[in-house]
């Protein structure tokens, strides 16, 4: 088997797919899963046609990244728009709009309250006693912000 037969054999296009697979553990961006994909593809294609010339695997190769990687944009758009997505990592965020009870009352506008076994720095319109419910209307950084929910 002379080089070029050898270059054109399906089995790199697998090694391929398994290399950007590596850069992808490595990585964790996203993109080279796809272009992988690409690879893999193209690798089960030469399994079915074999005797393709090298300029066809790379145009096939170079298509099937193209759309691949217009797959991974689109579902990364969709998959950013999510309600889950708007609050990951930012769980004060997520809990804008939620009544909470005080435990102890607050003092010059400021004071504390445990929300998911979590105790939070709050800061109302006013000075409330114990036991008011308040509703979270907005955050600050770890700070959230409160007014009666009446």
């Amino acid at each position: 088997m002379n080089f070029i037969e050898l270059f054109l054999s399906s089995w790199n296009w697998l090694a391929l797919a398994l290399l950007l697979y590596i850069v992808e553990l490595v990585t964790l961006t996203g993109f080279f899963f796809w272009i992988g994909n690409a690879a893999l593809i193209l690798w089960m294609f030469m399994l079915a046609f074999s005797g393709v010339s090298l300029t066809v695997q790379i145009l096939l190769f170079c298509l099937l990244g193209i759309i691949n990687a217009m797959i991974w944009k689109v579902y990364m758009k969709k998959s950013q728009h999510s309600p889950e997505a708007k609050t990951l990592n930012r769980r004060a965020d997520s809990y804008v709009g939620r009544e909470v009870t005080l435990d102890q009352p607050t003092m010059n506008t400021r004071g504390k309250v445990a929300i998911d076994e979590s105790t939070w720095n709050i800061k109302a319109d006013q000075d409330y006693p114990a036991g008011t419910k308040v509703v979270i209307h907005s955050v600050d950084g770890a700070v959230l912000h409160v007014k009666s929910s009446r």
